[in-house]
């Protein structure tokens, strides 16, 4: 992952903090401050000072290196994602970007949204209950956060020859450097079918709906699918 990740951060404040916590934990990955760094882009001690002064502001709790939100740190991290992936759902739903450049947009956008202007993009797109991406949105009547999203799984741990439905591009794939650009060219979005082809070192060749694709072992470990018969998602011909 790059170090710097343009458009990434472009302020100290505390509520990015508690939006990148909030993340990683909606991924299941350790909030640990090396981590924070990496998908912030900046540095460790930058971190390690902001997490002290949240801690005293009263947004987390630090227990042997592991930084977790408080109740009020929560509320800050859900309107802060809420936000963000409002403005995606805008930016691809009624503008038409594509994924890349609307994950990078949304980061200034959501700095702007209010209450009354975040209500009107609901209103407007319908309350969804996910980004583009498939990642809940919290807050919205329709939100999947904390909801039972059924049999899913890491595309990863599907084998040769099955097939599955693509359910979610977790967080960590949208902060890395081309992979949403890769990710939407082939057709590996929400919604479409996903044909495990064969296995490599260390990665696997799928059928997307637009294109035969090898991603790593690990890449495939942050796609979550939902394995089944899928012949109503017709794969398009190459």
């Amino acid at each position: 992952m790059s170090a710097t990740l343009p458009g990434r951060v472009r302020t100290s404040a505390p509520g990015k903090y508690c939006e990148v916590i909030f993340e990683l934990h909606e991924d299941d990955i350790d909030a640990l401050q090396v981590r924070m760094a990496e998908r912030l882009g900046v540095s460790r001690p930058a971190v390690s000072d902001m997490v002290q002064r949240m801690s005293t502001m009263g947004l987390v709790d630090v227990q042997d290196g592991r930084v977790a939100l408080t109740p009020a740190g929560v509320e800050m991290a859900e309107q802060h994602v809420r936000r963000h992936r409002l403005a995606e759902r805008l930016l691809v739903d009624v503008l038409g970007l594509g994924w890349a450049e609307a994950h990078e947009l949304a980061d200034s956008w959501q700095q702007v949204i209010d209450d009354r202007t975040e209500q009107a993009i609901d209103s407007l797109l319908g309350s969804p209950a996910t980004c583009p991406h498939g990642n809940p949105i919290p807050g919205g009547s329709r939100s999947l956060a904390g909801a039972d999203l059924g049999e899913v799984s890491p595309l990863a741990a599907l084998a040769k020859g099955q097939r599955a439905q693509v359910v979610r591009v977790t967080e960590r794939l949208e902060v890395e450097p081309g992979m949403l650009v890769e990710l939407e060219r082939a057709g590996l979005v929400p919604g479409t079918a996903v044909e495990v082809l064969s296995f490599g070192s260390g990665a696997m060749a799928v059928r997307a709906s637009r294109d035969v694709l090898v991603v790593s072992t690990e890449t495939a470990a942050a796609i979550l699918v939902r394995a089944g018969d899928l012949v109503s998602l017709p794969v398009e011909p190459q």
